[in-house]
Formats: C-alpha cells, structure tokens, sequence
C-alpha cells in the first residue's frame, strides 16, 4: 500500500434489534522495502451509530406552577415546555423546538435553536393562542455525530374562560331567613353554631372536574373560617361541617376538621375567587368513588381521608357572620364562584332590628337577671339590672343590627374551627383575660 491514507469500515453489531457501539481504537504499521517497520496508535473514540432517544416531554402552564405538568392551561401568552432525550454513545449536542396545531407541525413557531436547555417557552403568542384549541411541542435532539431524532409532546388544550355556573342551583340547609326586612335578600339566619354546610347541583358545562367548598367571616375573604376543600368532582352533592363529627360529603363522613388544616406554609385566606388555590385539599377516596376523578395536585400537602383521634371543633361565636361559597374549577385551574346565602348565627332569645327609614334603633330596657338565669348574685345586688341598646347615629335605610346577650355558657364557651390556621373568635372568655399580661396576646386582632 502506497496510499498516505486509508479509509476502514466498521460495521455495528446487532442483536434483536438492539445496536452496540464499541470502543474503538485504530493501529497502523507501515513497512519499509528493508524490512523497518513503524506502528501508529490512534486515541480511543466510539462508533455512534443510534440518533438520541426520547425520555421525557411535558406541558408547563405558568399560571399553574413552574413544575407542574399539565395537560391543560389558563395561560393565553405561553407554550412552556420541560423535555429530556438521552445519547449515551457520543451525548446530545443541541436541541431545537417547534410549536405547531397538530402533532409535529410548525405553524405556530419554526424550528429554534435553544443548545442545550431542556426546558423552552415563547411568552410572545397573545394574541396567537385559542381558546379550546390543542398546541404541540415538536423537539428536535442533535447527537455530537450529526443523528438526530424529532419527538412531540401529546399537545396542551388551552381553556382561557372560567366554567359557566349559571345553572347550578345552592342551598344552605339549616338556615332560615331573618324575622325582620333586610336589604340583604339572600341573608339568612341560624340558630345552631356548631353546624354549616351547603347543597349544590349538578353542572351542566363539561368542562368542571373539580368543586371546592369554602368558608370566610368577611365577604372579601375565601376561606378563613374553612379553607377550600375539594368535595366533588361533576356531579351534585352536598357539604357538612359538623362539630364533633368533622366533614361530611353527600351525608358520609370523610375526614376529621384537623385533617383538613393547611400546613402552616400554605396560606389559609385568600382575595382571589376567580382561580384555583393551591391550598385546596382532596378530601378522600370516598368522593372520588362517587365521581369520575382526574388526579388532582396542590402546592401544600395533600391531607387524605384517615380520620384522627382527636376531636372536630367547629363552633362559631353568637352574631358572627359566615358566607360560605361554591368554586367550580375546570382542569386547566380557572375557576368560576358563587356565593351562597350569608348565615348569621342569632339564637332564639337575640333581637334583630332593621332600619328601614334610615332611623336610630333601640331594643328598649333589658334586664340582665331575666336574661341571665345562670348567673348568680351577691346580696348588695339589686333584682334586676337594666340595660338599653340604642345606636349613636342615625342608621343607612335597610341596615339590620341583632343584639343578645351573654350568659355565663355562651360566656366561657370554646369557639373554634379546627379546620382553620387563622380563626380567631371576637368573644373570648373573661375568666381567660383577667391578668393584663394576657389579655393583649388573647385579644390580639380580635
């Protein structure tokens, strides 16, 4: 051989239908017409001879998590997407990513060089992106011998518009309305504190997979009281917080008030009545046997269905106010609300007054031994002790004020939500705050 180079062909060996590289390293001697010889050893270097494979590729909508994969999104800007192909012979070199309409299009974004990034997003498609219409990852993987393989994601629905709830029909049994004209409708009164809840129907729109119940002491609040918990799916039902039993779905018990609490982490009120908060827990197996289930996630931990030793208090303070609400979600997140009727919890021997006039009210002279039966008087004490409750000020036109008074078992009683990391009732015992080192902690933002 007189040639200064050589080409050498080596062939793979195969065996069903799996290709093995080898190590490869190449001798060569070369011989004099006197017989010298000299030999030339080449480093080693692999023969690559498989394009990269396809791990991993998954949807990332940025209004739900940075990690979450998703099949659904609310995003109406973004195509995020995580993937991951593996060369263990010569390595991936770089990647290039796509968008397209159907499963290996490019209609929506060309082919873009992004090197070795496993994760890509064009933020730049408002405007672009539709409603109810499915996008597609397609990934091109380039191995460091040219081989490259393409792989596409199962594609992302976009769902921008909440679910309709128009036709789903609530309730909130247990609850009557006020003796006197509201300007509130919807208002109802209850006489019971240690028991809430609330029916809804089934909806008609297809798209809702999840139904959350929640619970707040202000209009503007979520979930102070009872933080929203999953307790259906697309079906109707019914949800009740039970002192001493815990929470029951469609009339079966299904998790302790404890088991329900938030971690601390986790926030447990929010402003935000139109999306779907993280901190929502699945409640059991139970109503996911009732229902048809998409598997669910939350940012805090998910607390299931096993019911605690210890005991479910639920008991709200005389004139507080609840306003409890239905959120209905689909699966991208979006979520639609709508509130139920705000309960207040006035007893048999409480007053209501409503101002219809736009006048001062008054309850007249209440005398607190008649009121009071349990309370016990010292000798230097008069029969009776009467007070009048009167307001200051002129009052707006449909303004109602209830008033009752406090015996000594409604006085020390143990107001509490167990379910709840930030309850704090506005009527505490006075036994509790007779130090002043304790009272400012106990009454602290009451």
């Amino acid at each position: 051989m007189t040639d200064s180079s050589v080409t050498v062909e080596l062939k793979s060996r195969s065996h069903q239908n799996q290709t093995f590289s080898h190590t490869v390293i190449l001798t060569v001697q070369a011989l004099s017409s006197n017989g010298l010889s000299v030999t030339s050893t080449s480093s080693a270097f692999y023969i690559d001879v498989t394009p990269p494979v396809m791990d991993i590729i998954f949807h990332i909508d940025v209004k739900q998590g940075e990690l979450e994969p998703v099949n659904f999104q609310q995003s109406n800007s973004t195509i995020k997407a995580f993937f991951n192909f593996i060369d263990n012979e010569s390595g991936v070199k770089e990647y290039w990513w796509a968008i397209g309409t159907s499963l290996g299009s490019t209609d929506i974004q060309a082919f873009t060089y992004i090197g070795l990034n496993q994760a890509a997003s064009n933020s730049e498609l408002e405007g672009t992106l539709q409603s109810n219409l499915t996008y597609y990852v397609t990934v091109k993987a380039i191995n460091n011998v040219g081989l490259f393989s393409i792989g596409s994601s199962d594609g992302v629905q976009c769902l921008f518009d909440p679910p309709d709830m128009t036709d789903v029909n609530t309730t909130v049994p247990g609850a009557k309305g006020f003796d006197v004209k509201t300007n509130q409708p919807d208002a109802k009164q209850s006489n019971n504190p240690k028991v809430t809840g609330g029916t809804f129907s089934k909806p008609s729109d297809p798209s809702i997979t999840r139904i959350e119940y929640c619970l707040s002491s202000r209009e503007d609040l979520s979930d102070d009281i009872f933080p929203c918990t999953i307790v259906g799916y697309n079906s109707s039902g019914s949800v009740e917080v039970n002192d001493g039993e815990g929470l029951l779905v469609s009339g079966e018990v299904v998790a302790n008030l404890t088991d329900i609490k938030p971690p601390s982490s986790c926030s447990a009120s929010t402003n935000d009545s139109t999306s779907s908060s993280h901190s929502s827990r699945s409640m059991t197996s139970f109503v996911k046997s009732k229902t048809s289930d998409p598997s669910s996630s939350s940012a805090c931990s998910t607390r299931t269905s096993a019911r605690s030793s210890s005991v479910s208090r639920f008991n709200m303070p005389p004139g507080s106010c609840m306003h409890p609400t239905v959120k209905m979600c689909n699966e991208a997140g979006s979520c639609a609300a709508k509130k139920l009727n705000t309960v207040t919890i006035i007893t048999d021997e409480d007053k209501a007054q409503t101002s219809e006039a736009g006048q001062k009210l008054s309850f007249g002279k209440t005398s607190l031994n008649s009121t009071l039966p349990g309370r016990r008087k010292k000798r230097s004490e008069e029969d009776s002790i009467d007070v009048n409750v009167e307001s200051s000020t002129v009052l707006p036109p449909g303004t109602t004020i209830t008033f009752g008074l406090l015996d000594e078992e409604r006085e020390s009683a143990g107001y509490a939500s167990d379910s709840s990391v930030g309850f704090a009732p506005y009527i505490t015992d006075p036994v509790l705050t007779t130090q002043t080192d304790m009272t400012a902690r106990i009454l602290r933002q009451r």
